[in-house]
């Protein structure tokens, strides 16, 4: 049988159909363009760790999340385990804890009080750490719980080893993965006297960590089924697959293109638009596109780029070189530094923290055409901001 004749055998497959079926469900964390973003995952889950909330959990999310910390799936990264007897007093019936958001800028802080017990959670879904950072965690729950018993959670969405953590530290830093999460959600699904619209978001939560973070055992199972029958078939596609995001690109790139020259995405008058395009290839990021837009009546090397690299994402900007053309005389709000990872390119905005707001999408090759819906709106938002910057209604 010939490459193209299996490839298409492996097509027919019912276990493709399937996959096919799991990975295009509606997905509101996707839609919502919050699939990638630690403040809402840190909500989530500092939601169902309280034990009073109105999702009728009670405290079982809260209690099977403190005892994973002895779970086999929990990998141990540095320091002595918290002893298991500890663990097993604090998820006992009417312990009273207390979760805290941001406490000394650690994502989430579980505290029992009566049993000193205190469990910090460093979540990271996309970031990476800044530096010492988990030392640094490891250092204030020592200082500001002196006489209890502590802990540090390292959560990612694979259960990676922490790069900044202190091994010498007393404080033990733990691994655990966004599955373990999953699987805690699924439990709690059966806990009598839930809400509907709890069970509901529970589904939704476990549906966004499979589809976007950990992959689920059944996925898994399909992708070695589909492997073993067609391995060939499964070899090559792996082999195209530089190719087909190339393409994917290209062709999402060249179409958005044509219709911001055609309607009025950005809310306004397309043929008052000025656009243009960069392209250049990376081993890392298979393919750079860029697509850079102006109207007509801004001054000079105003453009808002949206753009995949790395990252898809939008910002606005003006390049440093065509700053000093125009010799101080710019109407709008610039950064005061280069854009990071862009030298000798200004943000024309006053917004601040736009190294991380201009991202859409962390793994730009994944992008959807919801993806690029949600690019749009922040093009758009960006083009009126300096529409009315310029016509003395507002600063961007």
């Amino acid at each position: 049988m010939s490459v193209p004749e299996m490839v298409e055998a492996l097509m027919q497959e019912p276990a493709l159909v399937e996959l096919t079926d799991f990975t295009h469900q509606f997905e509101p964390f996707r839609t919502m363009g919050i699939h990638g973003k630690e403040l809402v995952h840190s909500r989530i889950l500092a939601t169902f760790l309280n034990r009073t909330g109105s999702h009728k959990l009670g405290a079982n999310f809260l209690n099977q999340f403190v005892m994973a910390l002895a779970s086999p799936q929990t990998r141990l990264f540095s320091g002595e385990a918290v002893d298991v007897e500890v663990l097993s007093e604090a998820v006992k019936p009417n312990v009273h804890s207390q979760v805290y958001r941001e406490l000394n800028c650690i994502d989430l802080v579980i505290v029992f009080p009566a049993h000193q017990l205190v469990i910090g959670i460093e979540n990271k879904v996309d970031a990476g750490e800044q530096e010492e950072q988990l030392a640094r965690y490891q250092e204030t729950l020592r200082v500001r719980f002196p006489g209890f018993t502590q802990a540090l959670v390292f959560l990612s969405p694979n259960g990676r080893a922490p790069k900044t953590a202190n091994a010498q530290d007393s404080v033990p830093v733990y691994c655990m993965d966004y599955g373990q999460v999953a699987e805690i959600c699924k439990a709690c699904k059966r806990v009598p006297g839930l809400s509907a619209s709890a069970e509901d978001f529970l589904d939704q939560f476990v549906n966004h960590i499979e589809l976007h973070m950990t992959g689920s055992t059944r996925t898994q199972a399909l992708c070695w089924e589909l492997f073993s029958k067609n391995e060939a078939a499964y070899r090559e596609i792996v082999r195209q697959h530089d190719r087909c995001i190339e393409r994917k690109v290209l062709e999402a790139f060249a179409a958005l293109e044509s219709r911001l020259s055609k309607e009025p995405l950005l809310g306004v008058d397309p043929s008052q638009l000025l656009i243009e395009r960069e392209r250049s290839r990376d081993d890392k990021a298979v393919i750079f596109y860029s697509l850079h837009i102006r109207m007509l009546h801004w001054p000079a090397g105003v453009w808002v780029k949206i753009y995949k690299h790395n990252w898809l994402g939008v910002f606005p900007f003006i390049r440093e070189s065509e700053l000093v053309a125009l010799a101080g005389e710019f109407p709008l709000p610039l950064s005061a530094e280069t854009a990071k990872h862009w030298p000798g390119v200004r943000y024309v905005s006053s917004r601040s923290g736009l190294d991380q707001a201009r991202r859409v999408l962390t793994n730009g090759n994944d992008f959807t055409s919801d993806d690029l819906e949600i690019a749009l709106g922040l093009a758009a938002t960006y083009v009126q901001e300096i529409n009315e910057a310029l016509s003395g209604g507002g600063t961007c």
